[in-house]
């Protein structure tokens, strides 16, 4: 359909505009810690799968708020889900799909773990 393609065409380009918009931005790094903070604070990489639990408590510990769980217990709360590696392969592969956080768990592990201390928002 000409109209909607024509519809289509405009949007994208508006989407087209605003990201060259925010390319044109310029903003110095920044870093939450040195290197030596960074040891004492025990800042590690995380897996893929426990990087939305570990960004939560680097943020937490920049803020200077302790968690108030351990890593190991946090990670068998609700809001964070693991792969299953011992199941049959389909039930593998479909903890695989689900396994991590979304942002609303990210939004309850920083409310929970702080007891409601801190709290976060996503914007769109």
């Amino acid at each position: 359909d000409p109209v909607q393609w024509k519809v289509y065409k405009n949007e994208l380009k508006e989407n087209l505009d605003k990201l060259e918009g925010f390319l044109r931005l310029k903003a110095e790094p920044v870093a939450l810690w040195n290197e030596r903070q960074a040891r004492e604070k025990q800042a590690r990489s995380p897996k893929c799968e426990e990087s939305g639990l570990v960004g939560v408590w680097q943020v937490m510990l920049s803020l200077g708020v302790t968690p108030k769980l351990t890593m190991e217990d946090a990670q068998s709360m609700s809001f964070y889900r693991k792969k299953d590696d011992t199941s049959p392969l389909p039930e593998y592969l479909l903890s695989c799909s689900r396994h991590g956080m979304t942002h609303h768990d990210i939004l309850k592990a920083m409310d929970t773990l702080s007891n409601n201390r801190v709290s976060g928002r996503f914007f769109e």
